[in-house]
């Protein structure tokens, strides 16, 4: 799911970050946005609003995708990091499945070595 799209923006890389993913958009079967701001009351029985700004979210033929930019160094300690950034963009994912009725998975995008990963459910 999605990975030319996640394809598309390592093979930009060099170029200045704002124009990796408009090199993207030329691919118009999917639907494509970036910096998408989101406020949504969450229903953990706390009275609690998630406010943020997702990434990067495309639609696949699958479903949704999330993404967060990391310019984490990654190098001992991917999977540190993964659990670390996991609530952020899981919180998200959940807020955009709830919106749009369709199946969605998140991960962040480690910029610096150019690695995605997804984040199960938690």
């Amino acid at each position: 799911m999605g990975e030319g799209y996640i394809e598309c923006i390592q093979d930009a890389k060099g170029r200045d970050g704002p124009s990796a993913p408009r090199a993207c958009k030329q691919d118009t079967r999917m639907m494509i946005h970036h910096e998408v701001p989101l406020a949504a009351r969450m229903d953990d029985g706390l009275p609690t609003v998630l406010q943020g700004v997702i990434d990067l979210v495309y639609r696949t033929p699958e479903g949704w995708e999330v993404v967060d930019y990391k310019t984490d160094d990654t190098e001992g300690r991917l999977d540190a990091l993964v659990e670390a950034y996991a609530p952020q963009v899981t919180a998200y994912a959940r807020q955009w499945g709830r919106l749009t009725g369709e199946p969605v998975r998140a991960g962040p995008f480690f910029v610096r070595s150019d690695v995605v990963k997804w984040v199960e459910d938690r």
